[in-house]
């Protein structure tokens, strides 16, 4: 082979090793907290009654975890739950002191048995702002991360689609609209 030949061969290598690359770490997306107020808006919007978002420091076990909450047909929230675990234990206290100086309201759940764990629980309710500045607060002051930090966004029980949930019946009216649809349209 010529080194024409070679240097074209190295070139084509580099290039699918380089689309490889990218393309195994295109489903793991990294976000700043910049980006909070959005991940969290998906949630509160497409979010089923219990479903849940995970905001992880990359290459750290630091995360909290955001459940949305649907009461009745339309009274719905986010709540933010932080454990007090190993790798929070440092945390725990200074985020109950934050909250307790700043009048935010909160419920600590004290764990029953040594396999528990405790838990702060912040009610957010719909507000999106607030939600974004007190997880920006969490990890940027109390657990003294930089703007830059990235942080892994993970759902659990979110709608794919571009849709409002605000019905624990959302799953149950969707599939009546279907088979009534599908009904309709065997009649004519």
């Amino acid at each position: 082979m010529s080194l024409l030949s070679w240097i074209i061969f190295f070139v084509i290598v580099t290039v699918c090793l380089l689309l490889i690359k990218g393309f195994i770490q295109s489903g793991n997306s990294a976000y700043t907290s910049e980006n909070f107020s959005l991940l969290l808006d998906v949630l509160l919007k497409r979010g089923f009654d219990g479903g849940t978002l995970v905001l992880s420091q990359n290459k750290s076990d630091k995360f909290l975890q955001f459940r949305k909450y649907i009461l009745v047909e339309g009274s719905l929230g986010i709540k933010m739950d932080f454990p007090k675990a190993d790798w929070s234990s440092e945390y725990f206290d200074l985020l109950r002191e934050y909250l307790t100086i700043n009048n935010i309201s909160y419920e600590e759940i004290k764990a029953i048995n040594e396999n528990e764990l405790d838990f702060i629980i912040v009610n957010l309710k719909e507000d999106i702002c607030f939600s974004s500045e007190l997880s920006c607060y969490v990890f940027e002051t109390i657990m003294k991360n930089d703007k830059e930090t990235l942080y892994t966004a993970s759902y659990e029980n979110v709608s794919p689609w571009d849709e409002v949930i605000t019905s624990r019946n959302h799953d149950l009216l969707t599939i009546k609209e279907g088979v009534d649809t599908i009904k309709n349209k065997n009649k004519n």
